[in-house]
């Protein structure tokens, strides 16, 4: 009886080692997440009409082309008809940019378009969120310097984009 307690106990310590480690590396996971996403709350003055016209405002006057919007949670609601929460995709880009860097290297396409998301969170709070592209600049740092200049562009117009969107300020 005694080896059959000893060999439950060894199980069950394998389990929360087991447990423990995937927790470690569910922490890991998200924080490595949470440092490639930008996420700025929307001030409550701001309705999501207002978000999405000083977005819209804002990447005009700075020549950044609407590419694309996908009302995610209104489709999703129309497929399943089940309520979601609100969540819906804007696309920007700066066409002249984009194309300088695909012809420098394809893998940059992922810069343009820029992906904005307003996502509404607990409580009713409204979230702009993006995929911080500061990993990808940091990787070509030995690119010439116009490739770099665009880079650093491309993110400051999603921060700029996104900052007009959060307070209403364009």
């Amino acid at each position: 009886m005694a080896g059959n307690i000893s060999a439950l106990a060894l199980t069950t310590e394998e389990k929360l080692n087991i447990a423990i480690s995937n927790i470690a590396s569910a922490i890991e996971d998200v924080s490595d997440f949470q440092n490639s996403v930008i996420k700025i709350p929307v001030t409550s003055e701001m309705s999501k009409e207002s978000v999405e016209e000083a977005m819209e405002s804002v990447a005009t006057s700075m020549g950044v082309r609407s590419v694309g919007m996908l009302p995610t949670s209104q489709m999703y609601e129309l497929q399943t008809d089940k309520s979601q929460k609100f969540y819906k995709t804007y696309q920007y880009s700066d066409i002249k940019d984009s194309i300088i860097l695909i012809n420098y290297n394809t893998k940059l396409s992922t810069v343009y378009p820029i992906s904005i998301h307003l996502v509404e969170g607990l409580g009713g709070q409204l979230w702009l969120t993006t995929a911080d592209i500061q990993s990808t600049i940091s990787q070509h740092q030995s690119s010439p310097k116009y490739i770099q200049e665009i880079l650093y562009r491309a993110k400051a117009t999603a921060q700029k984009i996104m900052n007009s969107g959060a307070t209403g300020d364009f």
